[in-house]
């Protein structure tokens, strides 16, 4: 992965990262100059077969949650990009995990059980 080349191809500059994924991957983010919107970009090597595997399960994930009609659920414009020696997928950054912030795990269980109810 080059980072140059990613920044030509979202026309943004990459500023920062957030911690490794937890499956290995790594999480990169940018500043778009058009609009000055953040992006992030998930990038597994392709010699990571968890991370790889954990990038896959995304794709299909968001697509099977947009074919369930949960398409706002799904972060703006999720898409794959191409990139050498891996694979990686780039939207808008969301800012942290629900799982670091505002109750952490907590947070993600109750938001489990309130599906679950409906």
């Amino acid at each position: 992965m080059n980072i140059q080349n990613i920044e030509e191809l979202l026309g943004a500059r990459y500023i920062d990262s957030y911690a490794s994924g937890h499956m290995g991957s790594r999480v990169l983010r940018f500043q778009r100059g058009t609009d000055n919107s953040k992006l992030v970009v998930k990038f597994a090597p392709i010699d990571n077969v968890g991370a790889i595997s954990d990038i896959e399960a995304n794709i299909r994930g968001y697509a099977e949650i947009q074919a369930l009609g949960g398409s706002r659920l799904v972060p703006p414009e999720l898409k794959e990009i191409p990139v050498a020696n891996g694979r990686a997928l780039v939207m808008r950054d969301l800012g942290p995990s629900m799982r670091t912030v505002n109750g952490g795990l907590d947070a993600c269980i109750l938001l489990w059980r309130h599906f679950e109810q409906t």
